[in-house]
């Protein structure tokens, strides 16, 4: 399927510091109070990271994939554990209901 898709399966590795970046980041998002302003701080530093290797020919379309699929299983993880397994935290339950 890699090869109809054109993943860069070679490129594997960057799906795991995505998945812990994200999940880590999130699971601050859902605990802190200013965690939201970090989230939408990485996102930002990560697109323009990304975008700028694209812009330079450092990475190609094809691992853009390999981005999205670190970024579910990150936030799938944590929500995993936490709404699953543990309660989630009361503070993010008090933000949703702002």
């Amino acid at each position: 399927m890699a090869v109809v898709v054109g993943l860069a399966t070679e490129l594997w590795w960057l799906v795991v510091p995505t998945a812990a970046v994200v999940g880590v980041v999130s699971a601050a998002n859902d605990r802190g109070r200013g965690g939201a302003r970090a989230t939408y701080a990485v996102v930002a530093v990560g697109v323009v990271g990304v975008g700028g290797l694209l812009a330079l020919g450092q990475l190609s379309l094809s691992t853009l994939p390999l981005f999205l699929v670190g970024a579910g299983l990150g936030f799938g993880a944590n929500r995993a554990l936490f709404g699953f397994v543990r309660p989630v935290p009361q503070v993010r339950r008090n933000r949703e209901l702002e």
